[in-house]
């Protein structure tokens, strides 16, 4: 196995293990729907100028309808699942 699929492999691994993790932080199995930037921050582990990063993608799963972003919990599980492997 390349070194490329390990870290696939591994990524995907630890992208599953976070999932319950932020259903816990959130308060059980069904999240509310939005979370700020900040709570966001703390369940990716990344730093303000990485989310502002993340916000910029097309397939990340937030909106601005005004001046601050929501991200929207379902779809970050999705993005998680599916596509945090390919940026984080």
């Amino acid at each position: 196995m390349s070194f490329e699929q390990q870290l696939q492999v591994l990524i995907e691994e630890t992208v599953e293990r976070m999932i319950p993790k932020i259903v816990e932080k959130l308060g059980g199995v069904s999240p509310k729907p939005t979370m700020t930037v900040e709570e966001t921050m703390e369940v990716l582990g990344v730093s303000k100028n990485r989310m502002y990063e993340l916000l910029q993608l097309d397939n990340f799963p937030a909106i601005k309808p005004g001046k601050r972003w929501v991200i929207l919990t379902d779809g970050l599980h999705q993005w998680m699942k599916e596509d945090a492997r390919k940026v984080l």
